[in-house]
């Protein structure tokens, strides 16, 4: 739901194990600017049309689809 966390996730998962663990994830991002801090972590996300957490749920309903 934002940048920070994503990065406060990201600090969690230091370990390279856990990391590739997260390449069969898939991340769901509420807006253009926590998708870019994701990616700088080297994965790749997806939005929602609208930047609502109603949205994202939706979208993580049709993505499960």
């Amino acid at each position: 739901t934002s940048s920070s966390t994503v990065d406060s996730f990201m600090k969690i998962l230091n370990s390279e194990e856990l990391r590739e663990s997260l390449q069969n994830v898939t991340f769901i991002c509420i807006g253009p600017i926590t998708n870019k801090t994701l990616l700088e972590y080297g994965f790749k996300g997806f939005m929602p049309a609208s930047y609502t957490i109603e949205d994202m749920v939706k979208l993580m309903t049709e993505l499960i689809k």
